[in-house]
């Protein structure tokens, strides 16, 4: 076959491919418009399910969904309840932040210490075993009703995830990363910043993720004894008065606040670890 033959067969092949690229782009934009139609519609279509069912029930445990979703706002968000809903907003925050910190600092030791981690890891495991309520009495004890209590509980119950899933990330790092780290001379803190912490932010972030779900639950936990503020206060205030319509109001509180914290960690993950799903979609 001569060149003319090579000529004439390339604009064909090239004409051949824009076809399926175009109708392969336009089958993702169909998918990722499913997806939204069903991430959207799913529970619009449940609310309106229970908003039918709740308004023509006569249930006294199940009061109709219009009146509970007018009192998240006039209760929780705009009404006296507020403050309580800053109260617990201000503890889990806190409590979440100081187990970031301790979680990542001592994953880090732990991973690069592997002496230390052996000597310490049966200590470990027996405060990962305790369950979070056990720890109730012994932060009112100590702490008393303040919030220091709370948050102490918290951070002893949020803290492993983070710090699980650092030991793994940092320990995980390619060995080929290390060794090119101590050629450029990175050592102590730059070499934690710089190449450690990098590497492992994909795990830490799901522990930071796990760990956000854990803290909505015992903040609540530990507001339901010795507090007189707080979401878990009044959650416990309506249910030993049967106000139904404030306690599913909560509920729908806490579930609202979860949703959050899910999508501000999903922004988080498409814009720091874009280079992560690049290369795990590449393989």
């Amino acid at each position: 076959m001569g060149p003319g033959h090579s000529r004439q067969t390339g604009p064909a092949l090239r004409a051949g491919v824009a076809p399926v690229d175009q109708e392969g782009h336009a089958m993702r934009r169909r998918q990722r418009w499913l997806g939204t139609v069903a991430e959207i519609g799913t529970p619009a279509a449940l609310v309106v399910v229970v908003a039918i069912w709740s308004t023509g029930t006569a249930s006294f445990f199940f009061p109709p969904l219009p009146s509970i979703l007018e009192s998240v706002w006039t209760l929780w968000l705009a009404g006296p309840y507020r403050g309580d809903v800053e109260a617990s907003a201000l503890r889990g925050l806190a409590g979440f932040g100081v187990a970031t910190v301790l979680g990542i600092s001592l994953g880090i030791a732990l991973a690069t210490l592997p002496r230390i981690a052996r000597a310490v890891h049966p200590v470990l495991e027996f405060l990962r075993a305790m369950p979070p309520p056990v720890l109730v009495p012994f932060a009112l004890t100590l702490f008393g009703i303040a919030n220091s209590g709370k948050i102490f509980i918290i951070v002893a119950t949020a803290i492993w995830p983070i710090l699980l899933n650092t030991t793994d990330g940092v320990r995980s790092v390619d060995p080929l990363v290390l060794d090119t780290s101590q050629v450029y001379r990175l050592n102590g803190w730059r070499r934690i910043w710089s190449v450690l912490l990098p590497a492992a932010s994909p795990q830490i972030l799901t522990g930071m993720r796990t760990a956000t779900s854990i803290t909505i639950i015992v903040t609540i936990v530990s507001e339901l004894v010795g507090s007189f503020d707080g979401i878990g206060y009044q959650l416990l205030r309506a249910q030993r008065t049967y106000g139904m319509v404030e306690m599913w109001s909560g509920v729908i509180i806490l579930g609202l606040a979860g949703y959050l914290i899910s999508v501000i960690f999903m922004v988080i993950d498409h814009k720091m670890l874009s280079w992560f799903h690049g290369a795990r979609g590449s393989r």
